[in-house]
This record gives C-alpha cells, structure tokens and sequence, in this order.
C-alpha cells in the first residue's frame, strides 16, 4: 500500500460502506434496572491545526454532569496522513471542576511535515448512585492492562492511556468485554521499537447495570491488509450509547509488516447517540490481514 492512496476524503465514502454491510454481535445481560438519566453528548474544542507533534484536548461536562464515556477523532491529511495516532482516552471525575473527557494524539513517524488537528468528545449523564472509576496501569513494557468493575457492576465507559510513549507507542485497544464487566486496553510499538520504559493505562466507568445493557460490536467490511479501514456499530432499537471504544486488530500473523503498522485515529459516539465509528490506519504499509471492530455500550 502507497501513502498517496491514503486520503482522509474517502473516508465518508468508506463509512457508508459499513453501514450497510457492517456485522454487529451482541451480548445481553437484563435484569430488572433503571435508565441512566440525562445522558448527553457535548464536544470539546478542536486543538490547533499544525504539525506539533503532541496535541492533548479535552471535552467537559457541564456543572453536576458525570463523565460515562468519549471518543477522539484526529482530523488529518496531506501525504502524512496516517502517520498520527491515538495515545490517549481517559474519563476524569477530578476532586474539583467539572468532569472530563481528555484524548491526546501523537505523530508516530517523527518529523512529518502535514498539519493535522484532534478533538475529544464526552458522553455525560446526571449523578449515578455507586458511579466509579476504575484505573489500572500494567508493568512496563506490558503490552495490555485490564481495569476490573467492581462486583455487582457494568462498565458505562472506557479508556486508556500509553504512559510515556516517546512517539513509538500507540493504542489498538481500549474496549470493554461483552460481559460488560471489565475494560481491556492494548497497545504496540511501532516498526522501529521503543528504546524509553512504557506503560498502559486502563480505565473502566463502573455503575449498576441499568436497564437495556448491552454491549454490541461491529466489524469493518474491509479485512485484507487496506491501509485505512472504517466500522460503525448501532446500538439495538430502544437503547442508546453510553460509551465508545473501538479495536485495531491482526487476523493472522507473517506477511511483510507486523502488528505494530497500524493504529486507531478515530473512536466517534454520534450526536444522537445511536451508534459509534471507528477509524484505523496502517501507519506504514504491510500485506497481514487485519480490521477494526467499533463498540458501543449501549442501555436504555
């Protein structure tokens, strides 16, 4: 695959395809439960559009609004289009201020010339009785970390975060189980190999189940070695999105590259939130076969 192939406009077109073809599985656990009140969408401002090659943004929630979930969405283009990537997708309920939703994008290959541009989205609910946030930073250089609900409870959200990535170290995963009872996040070196100690970061949103939960997936239509590859899930007729997540994953291993030549640069919960996209790109190019799964928590 050429970097002159990869052009962030054919993405809306790829995104129609998978929405008419996409494969949604679910898992459904019911039990007797409340609707989560006032969920709301809110976005945040859009960072700076230039080639910096770290960009942290946030989206709040207003004032008595607690954070569920997010996404992020980097907007790129030019002839270095896929070589950013998501680092970072972390809920915040600080001990002051307002809860958050704070995402941070990295340019993988260093020195690219294109601009580029992030934003952070936060799904927000009134006060939940027993809401948490569950975080779990695994050993250095481990490759994934899992954030447990406490028992008794579901996952409403998700997130993680690579700690010290030093521009080698991106996320492929940052999603829920389908029991809804924990968060797995995971991450990979790019090609050349992080010489810097790393570590993953997972956060789980934890609450009682409410009514309707679920936790639904679809995978991308295109599972060849593509270089940039669209999934969009929707949640079942009654229930609406309370988190966001997506994972980059391999189908088999061999070929040219390896796992660590793609990456996630968008996980985007829409505005009515009735469904979520994803968004995945080779950040160099490799003949293995992979896809993106986009996953929404879906309760009434």
């Amino acid at each position: 695959m050429t970097a002159g192939t990869r052009r962030s406009g054919r993405r809306l077109a790829a995104l129609a395809v998978a929405l008419a073809a996409g494969l949604v599985t679910t898992a459904v656990v019911t039990s007797p439960a409340h609707a989560v009140p006032g969920l709301q969408k809110f976005q945040g401002a859009v960072s700076a559009n230039d080639s910096a090659p770290t960009k942290t943004v946030h989206a709040d929630c207003p004032a008595g609004l607690r954070v569920l979930g997010g996404g992020g969405w980097i907007f790129t283009g030019g002839p270095d289009a896929d070589k950013v990537a998501l680092i970072e997708l972390r809920p915040v309920h600080p001990p002051s201020g307002v809860d958050q939703y704070v995402v941070t994008a990295e340019e993988i290959i260093p020195n690219i010339t294109s601009n580029w541009s992030v934003q952070a989205y936060v799904i927000c609910s009134s006060p939940i009785s027993g809401l948490n946030i569950v975080a779990n930073t695994g050993f250095s250089f481990s490759s994934s970390a899992d954030a447990f609900c406490p028992i008794g409870q579901v996952v409403l959200g998700s997130g993680g975060k690579v700690n010290n990535p030093a521009g080698h170290v991106k996320l492929t995963e940052a999603t829920p189980l389908l029991a809804g009872d924990r968060v797995t996040t995971g991450v990979v070196e790019d090609n050349a190999g992080a010489t810097n100690v790393w570590s993953v970061t997972s956060y789980a949103v934890c609450a009682p189940r409410p009514a309707g939960y679920q936790v639904v997936f679809a995978r991308s239509d295109l599972r060849a070695s593509e270089p940039e590859k669209p999934a969009v899930v929707v949640c079942p007729a009654g229930t609406r999105v309370h988190g966001a997540a997506a994972v980059a994953l391999t189908l088999e291993t061999g070929g040219t590259g390896t796992s660590g030549a793609f990456a996630l640069q968008l996980i985007y919960p829409f505005n009515a939130l009735d469904r979520v996209q994803a968004f995945a790109v080779e950040i160099v190019p490799t003949s293995i076969t992979w896809e993106v799964r986009a996953v929404a928590i879906c309760a009434a």
